[in-house]
């Protein structure tokens, strides 16, 4: 089988929230593979089975002010939450999830460090987050 290829890029983030929001509702595409910016999130969507063919898509945006607009947003229209608001051990993002339409994870937040790979050291840790990331929110 020959496997159709498109690269969209988003150069904006409305864009970027436009396009998401295309490839995960459209119903003219039944896969996709979408590049994430950290490690971690790449790692999650591989190692995780999920009955949508997704376990969670993360969005990183600008400011801490965006991630609190969009949290508002959210509890003003009842979006069911995943996770509350929290701050991540392993690489710091301040970040919340919501259920999409799909039912999978979307993590929506601000922050992330980029780890330089070649100098990273391996640690464990008992807890995901430093603080939040409550179920349900």
């Amino acid at each position: 089988d020959n496997i159709e290829q498109r690269l969209h890029v988003a150069d904006t983030l409305a864009h970027k929230n436009d396009l998401l929001d295309h490839l995960l509702t459209t119903k003219d595409v039944d896969q996709a593979v979408v590049f994430t910016s950290t490690q971690r999130d790449a790692d999650i969507l591989a190692e995780m089975p999920s009955p949508s063919g997704c376990i969670h898509v993360m969005v990183e945006v600008n400011s801490i002010d965006e991630v609190g607009r969009a949290l508002d947003r959210v509890q003003q229209h009842q979006v069911p939450m995943l996770m509350g608001l929290g701050r991540h051990v392993n690489d710091e993002m301040i970040s919340f999830y919501i259920f999409t339409p799909g039912m999978f994870a979307l993590e929506y937040g601000w922050g992330g460090l980029v780890k330089d790979w070649t100098e990273h050291q391996v640690f464990e840790t008992t807890s995901p987050s430093h603080w939040g990331h409550r179920l349900g929110g």
